[in-house]
């Protein structure tokens, strides 16, 4: 019954979010995981950061990494179908040539490793990074590394 009841929360959760790349206005809604502009560059500086363990700096991004952003997109359908195979299970044994038992097991390997490696990289990101966004969502405390204007003679101006 455990299994239910986490797979209930995972499917409310995942309707959330399906919601919210829908309507969603900011780093939320599905333009922002295709509108990634100068990001995408930064994909090659991303892996050599991964591969080289956090030996090559660490390229500096808004919101999400480009290369997280399609990870993510991935990560949502594979618990979409994670969701809809354990719930054909208790319909059908077989869904054309797969056994739904053992789709529903790879699925949920691939998203265990892809949550693990999650994990990791973001305790990285947050060791090598000059700011705290990681160890923010954990602790409440977030600093930034403020970079100074090379166009100090230009005032600032805001509008409200």
């Amino acid at each position: 019954i455990t299994h239910q009841i986490a797979s209930t929360f995972i499917g409310v959760f995942l309707l959330i979010r399906i919601v919210l790349l829908a309507i969603g206005k900011g780093a939320e809604s599905i333009k922002s995981f295709f509108d990634q502009g100068m990001k995408l560059q930064k994909v090659n500086e991303l892996l050599a950061f991964y591969f080289t363990i956090g030996k090559r700096p660490l390229p500096n991004w808004h919101s999400k990494p480009a290369l997280w952003s399609f990870i993510y997109l991935i990560m949502f359908v594979l618990m979409m179908l994670s969701l809809i195979t354990g719930v054909l299970q208790t319909q059908q044994d077989m869904f054309f040539k797969w056994v739904l038992l053992d789709l529903h097991l790879l699925i949920t390997e691939i998203l265990l490793w892809t949550v693990s490696l999650h994990i990791i990289t973001s305790i990285l990101h947050d060791a090598k990074s000059e700011n705290a966004n990681i160890s923010a969502m954990i602790n409440g405390q977030r600093y930034l590394t403020i970079e100074e204007r090379s166009n100090k003679e230009v005032p600032i101006k805001f509008k409200l």
